[in-house]
């Protein structure tokens, strides 16, 4: 009786055995799945013994504001429009050092902020009715960044726009 190979779960070890090799073998099926397995593992080989041992970034501090509004009754404004929903831009930055001993942090707010309004601009909005951020330094051994998520209601408001910070900046202050 001639061996079936796609019939046997260890085909492998039955293609390769002595007497048996790829060459003598008369049947397709085995010649085409020894050659194949051998690739296969040969590849599995290769990745596992020399696969990058990829360090992955640690959270090293995490600091949020909740939405919050940049404007209040009292103040007089002209909405033209208010966007439904809110828009949210996710920035990671590369610092050369801790970003908690300098004002690292403030900057990468400030300026996630900054890029934010300069996208609602060219769609035609030109404040934030709402703002909330959220900061979060990263540590890979000596290789520090800092991914900053703001989010806020853009809205198209008629009257000047004085340039205003992000709301509660403070709180980076007290990271260190």
């Amino acid at each position: 009786m001639p061996l079936q190979c796609e019939l046997i779960p260890s085909l492998y070890y039955l293609c390769s055995a002595p007497g048996l090799s790829s060459s003598s073998s008369s049947h397709p099926t085995c010649t085409t799945f020894n050659t194949s397995l051998r690739t296969l593992l040969y590849f599995d080989f290769i990745v596992m013994f020399f696969r990058r041992k990829e360090v992955p970034w640690e959270v090293v501090d995490n600091r949020s504001v909740a939405p919050v509004p940049t404007y209040y009754d009292d103040e007089d404004l002209d909405v033209l429009a208010v966007k439904s929903t809110n828009v949210r831009r996710t920035y990671i930055l590369d610092v050369k050092r801790d970003a908690r001993q300098g004002n690292d942090l403030l900057n990468a707010v400030v300026f996630a902020r900054e890029k934010l309004l300069e996208e609602l601009n060219k769609n035609g909005y030109n404040t934030l009715l709402l703002e909330s951020w959220s900061v979060t330094l990263l540590r890979k051994a000596k290789l520090h960044r800092v991914q900053v998520e703001y989010s806020g209601r853009p809205a198209r408001i008629a009257n000047a726009i004085t340039k205003r910070n992000p709301p509660f900046t403070a709180i980076l202050q007290t990271c260190y």
